[in-house]
Parts: C-alpha cells; sequence; structure tokens
C-alpha cells in the first residue's frame, strides 16, 4: 500500500503516485495499491485512472489509484474506524469543524496517551477554526495538555526549527548590514548548517569581522567542519 497526503494543488499528483508505485513495485516484487488523501479541498483533483494513449487513441498505459476527499467523509466515519492514528485528520472532515467533534477526539487522543498525534489533531483544527470565538474556544480546550504537548516531539521540533531559523537569518542579517557584497555566498555556504552552536558563534564572527574577507575566511572553516562531520 502507497499513501500520500496531500494539501495543496498539484497538476502532476497523478503521474507522482505512478512513479512511486513503479519504484516500490520493483523494490518489493510485489503488486502496489496507490491512494492519494486530499486534506483540503481544491480546485484540481487527481482523478483516476490515469490514461495515457496516443494520437491515433490507442491506450498505452492505465493506472488505477484511489482518491479519498477528507471533507466528503464524515467525521463519525473516521471515529467509527477505533484507528486511532486516523483521528487527528477528523477536523478536515465534512462536519469535523465542530466543537463536540473536537472535543471528542482530543479525550481520545488523551485517553489513549497519544500526545503527539493531539498536537498534529490541534493544529489540523485550527486549519478549519478561522474565527476568533473557535481560536479562543481551541486555545482553551487544550491549554488542559499544555504541559503534555510541550514535551511531544512534534513541537520539540517545531522550536527546534524555528530557533534554527531564526539563527540563519540572524546571521544573514549581519551580513547584510557589514558585508551586503557577499551575502549570496553565504546564504549558499550556511545551507545544511543545523547545529545551533554553530550557528550562534558564525554570528558573532560575522558581527566582529573587520572585513569581508575576514568574515569568508570564518565561514570556510565553519564549512570544512561541517563536511568532517557529515
Amino acid at each position: 500500500m502507497h499513501m500520500e497526503f496531500q494539501s495543496s494543488e498539484d497538476e502532476d499528483m497523478a503521474q507522482r503516485l505512478l512513479e512511486y508505485n513503479v519504484l516500490a513495485t520493483r523494490e518489493h516484487g510485489r503488486p502496489v495499491l496507490s491512494c492519494v488523501i486530499y486534506l483540503r479541498k481544491d480546485s484540481k483533483i487527481a482523478e483516476s485512472p490515469l490514461i495515457w494513449e496516443l494520437p491515433n487513441g490507442q491506450k498505452v498505459l492505465y493506472f488505477h489509484f484511489i482518491v479519498i476527499k477528507l471533507w466528503d467523509i464524515t467525521a463519525d466515519e473516521l471515529i467509527q474506524t477505533n484507528l486511532t492514528g486516523l483521528l487527528p485528520l477528523v477536523p478536515l472532515t465534512k462536519d469535523g469543524g465542530q466543537y463536540e467533534v473536537i472535543d471528542e477526539v482530543a479525550t481520545k487522543l488523551a485517553a489513549a496517551k497519544e500526545y503527539n498525534l493531539l498536537e498534529y489533531a490541534r493544529r489540523f483544527a485550527s486549519l478549519v477554526f478561522k474565527e476568533g470565538s473557535d481560536h479562543e474556544w481551541l486555545n482553551r480546550r487544550f491549554a488542559v495538555y499544555k504541559d503534555i504537548l510541550e514535551d511531544s516531539w512534534v513541537v520539540q521540533e517545531q522550536r527546534r526549527e524555528g530557533e534554527l531559523r531564526g539563527l540563519h537569518l540572524a546571521v544573514q542579517d549581519v551580513i547584510q548590514a557589514r558585508f551586503p557584497e557577499i551575502l549570496p555566498f553565504v546564504k549558499k555556504q550556511m545551507e545544511g548548517i543545523e547545529d545551533t552552536e554553530v550557528l550562534r558563534r558564525l554570528n558573532v564572527k560575522m558581527s566582529t569581522a573587520q572585513t569581508a574577507e575576514e568574515a569568508l575566511q570564518y565561514l570556510f572553516t565553519v564549512g570544512n567542519e561541517k563536511n568532517k562531520i557529515e
């Protein structure tokens, strides 16, 4: 079984499913059924089957895959499967944007101690609840799990990514202010640096470098250290 989740428009989705299906079939030596789950309603939905044909009408490829549109499914349909892993998707269903539905999902996930899934459910619910009063209710409903969610790897990873983005931008801001001529090179050289301590030291060095050459020299040193680690 090959699953894809899609949240935005992709004109090549059917062909991408085909490519992954062929790769999976060759890798495992077994027939593979592909399925795409659309999280949000879009104007361009991949339709099954994908058919390729010659100008004379002769069909040379017929690829069948499953398309699931969450907005066509009721919340109860997902909940009644008793599959905990599907619960975070409930807010995106046809009638999932209701307080009592979100409350049931949160209660079930908390009872199962699936705190990472609980955080995903909160995020998906935030895509549906767009009014100010809805935001307030959602925040209050999940506030009881605040301490637990703070320790989930989902939140921890989000914080780490936010910190990395902030440090990258901080270094770039310093370079833009002091040595703008080397900024494009700095951006390229910094790609792949995910050590927050290295980025902090880099920010200090860029702030104290007397010349662009000195800044570049330290940047080369950091790049070489990164390559040795890899």
